[in-house]
Order: structure tokens, then sequence, then C-alpha cells
């Protein structure tokens, strides 16, 4: 990962940042990130004063910002394929319902 042109390595944070990074990520107070990760809320604002964490936080907030519209995304495509069977379905009951008259006057002929 880079940063203002420079290496940014993840092994650079201590496993406790590592697993503290998606709780910060993913939790809207700091109170709540001590209690969930288990470390103090200075810690927590500590760790956000480093380069190194902020990188890898700002990371894992756009990954996570983007998992919701990629599955946004395929929703709408899979919309627009039942659209599509939707219309299929539609053009064969017209052409069902246009055949049934002639369909039923020459079963009652008989």
């Amino acid at each position: 990962m880079r940063e203002n042109g420079r290496e940014i390595q993840k092994s650079s944070l201590t496993f406790r940042q590592q697993a503290a990074l998606t709780v910060i990520a993913a939790t809207p107070t700091m109170a709540q990130v001590a209690r969930q990760a288990g470390i103090g809320e200075s810690t927590s604002y500590r760790w956000l004063e480093d380069d190194h964490f902020r990188v890898e936080l700002a990371r894992i907030r756009e990954e996570s910002a983007d998992l919701p519209r990629q599955e946004l995304q395929g929703l709408m495509l899979r919309g627009i394929s039942v659209i599509g069977e939707v219309e299929k379905l539609r053009k064969e009951i017209r052409e069902v319902e246009a055949a049934l008259p002639i369909w039923t006057a020459h079963h009652t002929l008989k």
C-alpha cells in the first residue's frame, strides 16, 4: 500500500491494532470501539494518531463502502434480468390469450 509515494506495511501494526481496525471502521463511537475491541478509549485515540493505522483504517473503510455498492449493482442486474423474464412471460400470455378463442371454437365444434 502506498501513501504519499511511500510504502505502508500492514505488518507495521500490532496484532491488537489489526484486530481493532475492523471494529473502529464499523463502530460509531470510540466508547463502543473500546468495549468491543477490549482496549481503552485513550488507546483507540492514540492509534488514530498513527499514520500507518490511519492509512489502513481508511483502506478498510473504503473497501467496506464498496461492498454495499457492489451488492446493489448485483441486485440491479438481477432486477433487469427478472424484468426481462416477466416481459417474456407477458408476451407468451398474450399469445395464448390470442389463440384461446380459436382453440375453443375449434374444440367446441367437434
